[in-house]
This record gives structure tokens, C-alpha cells and sequence, in this order.
């Protein structure tokens, strides 16, 4: 594996972190959106990890779109980084295209 390979792997592994890192945090605000946390009109004394209500909501959101959007790009992120080497691997097609017929 080559130094490009490594920094796929490196993004790859980035966009996974902040999904699992928005996991919890989205399971806490469910948690607190059912009791009626301090951000949801509940009035509750107990502090919550992210502070609850809007804050917590942007901090998911966030965390998530950012995760997917690394997730999903990441190729295009690391022809970004190393421009200067075009001859990519594609895996072969198993499609046969038909024949066309001349005229």
C-alpha cells in the first residue's frame, strides 16, 4: 500500500469517527426529548452532556451530515490531496455490451 492508499484509509476512518462520535449524543437527545429535558420545556435541574435542547440537536446534525458527506466523497477528497497521480485501478465491468450492427 502506498502513502494514498493510507490517506484514504486515514478519511475513511475520520468520517466513521464522527458518526459514532453523533451516536450517543443522538441517543442522549432522544432520551432527553421523551422526558422533557431542560431543552424541551421539562424544567429538569440535571445537566445533561451537550447542554440538551437546540445545542445538542445542532451538534448531531452536524456531526452526521459532515460524517455521510466525508463518507461519501471520500475518493474525491483524496484525488484532491494527490492530484498528480491520475492512473487509478477500476475494477472491470462483468457487462458485455451487444453488439451493434453495421450498416
Amino acid at each position: 500500500m502506498n502513502h494514498r492508499d493510507w490517506f484514504g484509509i486515514l478519511v475513511r476512518g475520520f468520517g466513521l469517527y464522527l458518526l459514532i462520535q453523533a451516536l450517543p449524543q443522538c441517543v442522549a437527545l432522544i432520551i432527553e426529548y421523551q422526558f422533557g429535558g431542560p431543552g424541551f420545556n421539562g424544567g429538569g435541574m440535571q445537566r445533561t452532556w451537550f447542554g440538551g435542547g437546540m445545542g445538542g440537536l445542532i451538534y448531531v446534525g452536524i456531526y452526521l451530515v459532515l460524517g455521510v458527506i466525508i463518507l461519501r466523497f471520500a475518493n474525491v477528497i483524496v484525488r484532491f490531496a494527490y492530484p498528480g497521480e491520475q492512473n487509478q485501478w477500476v475494477p472491470p465491468t462483468d457487462e458485455q455490451h451487444p453488439a451493434v450492427p453495421r450498416l
